[in-house]
């Protein structure tokens, strides 16, 4: 890939930012107060993004001291970090939209936490305090969707696009790194997925205790996802190509999910991860722990039942791989490995 990842980014127009109470700068640090709100339109790689960050307060440092009278100094001024932190109420408040060249929504990305950290430098870092949480709205490719079977149809004006929703809490932290298109979340991650009917509709874990058909929710410690790092660049530049993505989550995982056709299939274990590409969720245990997965049809009867250190599940085909310690099926044939 290109030495550095943001020589594609463009700003479109100067940000924009407003605050209503006071500023403090001393030369390199500058602190504003009283509600801040900064909007800016950027392009990376001829995709537009309209961005709105809000906070209480906000600080940017730069990386060495300026003289406001010396346009010398003035000229060379980097920033080191920008920080937006709540006070007493709101929190800090991050949403992304990204656009297409023909000017529609392709995907939007909101983020609150108490306090988050922006360091341009070394690709550019994003650094969140939580609690928090995360919404994303995504178009995806129906085949790279997490979501299974049905759930992951497309409607007719889509073509093979299915809208894809997320909605994730987390209790500690949250880390994005521009250069390896990552997001990490750490400490209570609860996430839900479904398949969303339009922009306006939402994803809400609260209300996902009880999964309706085509819901899946994943609980753990820590959950990562981003971009396939061994894809080439000139792949994911081809219009209308699906960006190849991935998922890992640790730390007692437990993943619950509802299928029109094969009820719900509920799975604890100590490590997951999905690639995009392979539409395989790979469901491992830990040391002495073994990873359990079990399936209970539409009409309430029992299912499959396995226990096996590692196991594999085509979330598309639902074809089961797995090195079986203990096995317990009803009426269900069994899946044969390569």
């Amino acid at each position: 890939g290109p030495e550095n990842p943001l020589a594609s980014v463009q700003w479109a127009s100067a940000p924009h930012c407003r605050w209503g109470g006071g500023m403090q700068f001393d030369g390199q640090v500058a602190l504003m107060t009283g509600g801040v709100q900064i909007d800016a339109e950027v392009v990376n790689a001829d995709s537009p993004w309209l961005t709105r960050m809000t906070g209480e307060e906000m600080q940017f440092a730069l990386k060495s001291p300026i003289q406001l009278l010396d346009r010398s100094t003035l000229a060379a001024a980097e920033i080191k970090q920008i920080s937006l932190a709540r006070a007493k109420s709101e929190p800090v408040y991050v949403r992304a939209e990204q656009r297409t060249s023909a000017d529609e929504t392709n995907a939007i990305h909101i983020i609150t936490a108490n306090r988050l950290d922006c360091s341009p430098g070394g690709g550019g870092e994003i650094f969140g305090t939580g609690p928090g949480w995360y919404r994303g709205w995504m178009m995806t490719d129906s085949n790279s969707s997490l979501l299974a079977g049905k759930a992951a149809e497309t409607r007719p004006h889509l073509g093979s696009k299915v809208l894809q929703g997320v909605h994730l809490t987390f209790r500690e932290s949250m880390r994005g790194d521009l250069d390896s298109e990552t997001l990490a979340f750490t400490g209570g991650v609860r996430t839900a997925v479904r398949k969303l009917d339009s922009w306006e509709d939402s994803v809400d874990i609260a209300q996902m205790e009880r999964l309706d058909v085509g819901e899946m929710t994943m609980d753990c410690e820590r959950l990562q996802f981003g971009i396939s790092p061994s894809v080439p660049d000139r792949i994911r530049e081809i219009p209308g190509m699906p960006t190849p993505w991935e998922m890992t989550a640790e730390g007692g995982v437990v993943v619950r999910t509802n299928t029109e056709t094969r009820g719900l299939i509920e799975g604890t274990a100590a490590r997951t991860s999905f690639e995009s590409t392979k539409s395989w969720l790979v469901i491992d245990g830990a040391a002495g722990q073994t990873a359990f997965v079990r399936q209970t049809w539409p009409d309430g009867r029992a299912g499959f039942q396995y226990r096996s250190s590692r196991m594999a599940i085509n979330i598309k085909t639902f074809e089961f791989q797995t090195v079986m310690h203990e096995a317990q099926i009803n009426n269900v044939p069994t899946p044969q490995s390569e």
